[in-house]
């Protein structure tokens, strides 16, 4: 049985703050040990936002297709690069962690 084992990166709670147009969710970055750090999205919905989240997409690609956020996403890029490098030294960081724990249980 596989078992993964991660740690949470970042949430976003909107939730409890919502988006000027209602939407509402929550996401966690987590960052998954067994796979190298792969750092992955998962995102909790309610059922009547999951049902519109298709028609949300479509609307964010058309703002991105004209331009609307071309300066955000420049920031965005510089962010995640600055954020990529800082995960990638912290999973390698808890990969060795990891090992050695599980080097020191097996010699017990």
């Amino acid at each position: 049985e596989l078992q993964l084992h991660f740690n949470i990166l970042r949430t976003k709670d909107k939730i409890t703050k919502p988006l000027p147009n209602g939407y509402r969710d929550v996401l966690c970055n987590l960052i998954v040990a067994e796979c190298d750090g792969l750092v992955c999205e998962l995102q909790l919905h309610f059922n009547t936002i999951h049902d519109l989240k298709p028609m949300n997409h479509r609307v964010y690609k058309i703002k991105r297709a004209v331009g609307l956020d071309q300066h955000q996403s420049a920031m965005v890029r510089d962010l995640n690069q600055r954020r990529n490098s800082r995960v990638l030294r912290e999973s390698q960081r808890q990969a060795q962690e990891n090992a050695a724990d599980t080097e020191a249980a097996r010699s017990n």
